[in-house]
């Protein structure tokens, strides 16, 4: 355990996968239970000793959480000497940096308000990129307007159809609805676009070049100090992608690479913007034209943020440090970097091996996470020997059933009718099981 001896208590938004890391890196640091308050209370950090969990329904909605401040967790937070707020949703962090009237002793590791909606619009942070060594993938930004014409492709298909804003996006619940459309006609691109605004959405949409190629996703994560020097990074190698179409774009399956020119880039674009605090930034490499092409900047910590921890990068402890002004005398070329050497690196996995050996798609990346597999350099994200008990060891079988039956469902491997037969009454038995008993809840 890595001691921190600051003043600085973290309160975290947020009980998914993410929350579980975060409190996972912050019982490494002190051995003590992290605070989070969320809206649901999600599978990840139930039966947990790392978690303090307050639920409060609705909370990333405006009106509940500026409720919730003022109804008790504001006297909280009042009763620390300092504390640093992580967002650990796209919806907790724009909340978190936009709430006016916290007090003196809160730390928001953010941008500020205009570099934050700048970087967090897809279309705005592609014109971004356009003045850096940086690229977006091609794409068209696409607004309401253009659901009174035939919208045309200029993509060979597929192609990606992405909202610009996550925030006002991710909540919308109506059939159809995704994360991300990868489509194959103009037919459908209409049809989409049209549903989308007919269910309420107002802001815009960009339509992609989609970039091909099988366990080609990278996922960079930085975190900026206050004086706009980068602190720590870690790029990963995606090995396997959610393959639900709910979790398009999130990770099962990542290990640390190293790639110097791509995050030299990275960095020194982060430091001439002013930015501060967390940069998620997905990219895929395009073999075509041989490039990282940028495909979103995320202002939290990713989903499976607890990657970069088992690999040599704490967040927690470098935002602790940073709301306690420890880098005001450090070096400002000093980073903490996630360990690259073959030997050392670790797989962080979502699914069970066995889930990720038949449904990762063949790839450089797959053989390398096969290899750490074989070696036992592995480690599952929901699971810490030091946080079991009988029920997260229900939980935790329950998760991998979960998985294996989304991945039969949607997964690109074709199952004979018999075993799926008998795959579909195992997922049924659970679900009804679950539904009566604990009511696991993976969902955001």
């Amino acid at each position: 355990m890595t001691e921190y001896a600051g003043n600085t208590v973290p309160f975290f938004f947020g009980t998914d996968e993410n929350a579980y890391g975060v409190a996972r890196m912050y019982y490494d640091l002190t051995g003590q239970k992290a605070i989070i308050y969320g809206a649901k209370n999600l599978s990840a950090t139930r039966f947990s000793k790392f978690t303090d969990v307050s639920v409060i329904p609705h909370l990333s909605q405006t009106v509940a959480f500026a409720k919730a401040m003022q109804n008790g967790i504001l006297d909280r937070i009042k009763s620390f000497k300092r504390v640093v707020l992580i967002g650990l949703g796209d919806a907790y962090a724009k909340l978190i940096r936009e709430y006016a009237y916290f007090p003196d002793n809160v730390v928001r590791p953010y941008p500020d308000a205009e570099m934050f909606e700048q970087v967090t619009d897809k279309g705005r942070f592609y014109q971004l990129l356009e003045k850096t060594e940086l690229n977006p993938a091609e794409y068209v930004e696409l607004s309401k307007n253009d659901t009174e014409r035939d919208v045309k492709s200029p993509f060979p298909f597929p192609v990606m159809l992405k909202a610009t804003d996550s925030v006002s996006w991710g909540p919308m619940k109506y059939p159809d609805h995704r994360k991300d459309y990868v489509l194959n006609s103009d037919e459908e691109i209409n049809h989409f676009l049209r549903l989308a605004y007919h269910q309420g959405y107002q802001r815009n949409f960009v339509l992609q070049r989609f970039v091909a190629g099988e366990g080609q996703e990278y996922t960079f994560s930085a975190y900026v100090d206050q004086h706009h020097h980068v602190r720590g990074m870690a790029l990963g190698h995606v090995a396997l992608e959610d393959h639900t179409p709910w979790g398009i774009g999130n990770h099962d399956a990542i290990f640390p690479v190293q790639e110097s020119e791509l995050t030299n880039k990275i960095c020194q674009f982060l430091e001439d913007i002013d930015y501060t605090g967390i940069a998620n930034i997905v990219f895929r490499y395009d073999q075509k034209t041989q490039q990282f092409l940028a495909l979103e900047l995320n202002a939290r910590l990713e989903r499976c943020s607890y990657w970069s921890a088992l690999n040599g990068v704490n967040w927690v402890e470098l935002m602790l440090k940073d709301a306690d002004d420890e880098f005001a005398n450090v070096p400002d070329d000093e980073i903490t970097k996630v360990m690259t050497q073959p030997d050392q690196i670790t797989l962080w996995l979502q699914v069970s091996p066995r889930v990720f050996k038949r449904y990762a798609p063949d790839s450089t990346a797959k053989n390398v996470a096969v290899n750490l597999i074989r070696q036992r350099r592995w480690r599952y994200g929901f699971k810490d020997k030091r946080d079991w008990n009988p029920q997260r060891a229900r939980m935790y079988h329950f998760i991998h059933v979960s998985n294996r039956y989304h991945y039969e469902t949607w997964g690109n491997v074709k199952v004979n009718p018999v075993v799926r037969f008998f795959q579909l009454t195992r997922w049924a038995i659970f679900r009804t099981i679950n539904k009566i008993g604990p009511k696991y809840s993976l969902m955001n």
